[in-house]
Formats: C-alpha cells, sequence, structure tokens
C-alpha cells in the first residue's frame, strides 16, 4: 500500500505570525501533522496561494532537510493541480491524501474536490483537528464527491 501524500494548505506566515496568539493552536496542530507524515516516512506538500509572500516558517522548517518536502504555488482556491503535478514529478502516492490547513470551509473543501475529481479512486482524507475552521461546513455536503471525503477528528494516537 502507498504511504499517504499530507498535503497543507495555505498556512501563510503573514496570517499565522506570533503577534496573532488566537490562530497559534492550528499552527500547533499542523506541526503535529507534519511531524506525523515525517515520522511514518511520508511525503509532506505545502500548497501557498500566489499572493502570500511563505509558509509559517515554524511549520516549513520543522521538515527542513526532509527529502519528501515539496513547496507548491497555487492560482485558485484549489491547489489539486499543483498538488497533482508535484506528486507526479516525484512519485507520491496519488491514491491517499491526508489534508490540513485554512480555510476548511473554501481552499481544503475545493482541494478536496478537485482531488475526488482527478483520482475518482483515490482516498481523501481531511484532518479537521487540524484545519481551521475545524467544522468546515462539511455538514451540508453529504453527495458526489464529498460523500467520499472521509473526516478525521482526532490525530491517531487520540483514537480510541
Amino acid at each position: 500500500m502507498d504511504k499517504p501524500t499530507y498535503v497543507v494548505i495555505d498556512m501563510h506566515k503573514d496570517v499565522f505570525h506570533p503577534a496573532r496568539p488566537d490562530r497559534q493552536p492550528i499552527v500547533h496542530a499542523v506541526g503535529k501533522v507534519i511531524d506525523e507524515a515525517m515520522a511514518r516516512g511520508c511525503p509532506v506538500v505545502f500548497v501557498k496561494f500566489h499572493d502570500n509572500s511563505e509558509v509559517v516558517p515554524s511549520l516549513w522548517n520543522r521538515a527542513d532537510g526532509y527529502p519528501a518536502r515539496v513547496l507548491v504555488t497555487k492560482y485558485a482556491f484549489s491547489g489539486a493541480r499543483q498538488i497533482k503535478n508535484a506528486c507526479l514529478d516525484n512519485q507520491f502516492s496519488l491514491s491517499h491524501f491526508r489534508l490540513c490547513g485554512v480555510a476548511a470551509d473554501v481552499c481544503v473543501r475545493s482541494t478536496a474536490a478537485e482531488l475526488c475529481k482527478f483520482y475518482p479512486q483515490s482516498r481523501v482524507e481531511v484532518l479537521t483537528y487540524a484545519c481551521d475552521p475545524p467544522e468546515g461546513g462539511w455538514k451540508r455536503y453529504k453527495k458526489g464527491w464529498a460523500a467520499r471525503v472521509r473526516l478525521v477528528c482526532k490525530p491517531a494516537t487520540d483514537a480510541a
């Protein structure tokens, strides 16, 4: 079985800088996801929007030197096309994706939808415990692509 490709979406420095203590819990949660990916030997694809300067340095640097770390730039809400290209270029799995980041109700959801469209046989998981907002408006989507997305509400170590 292929190792999942972890995807960190739109964790931009200008939104999550230390002067915004209310935003630090999501930075911490995403950091734990990155640690999990590296501990499992899984690739990590960071996605940033084209007009934002850089990924939160503590998150990007957390994977410094990790051979399966890639940064892609997107130009729309969804980064699925750029993720697909990064996976093809680096021989990362296209059969299983684990998404986290912001904004869950726009960019994470749009990316999940397009990954489901591009790869109908793939497993797409949204790690809601590492998304903002965590609820992401998922309850109103129950058909089509959304029915295929698995919402993961707790880290594996916290699961019963």
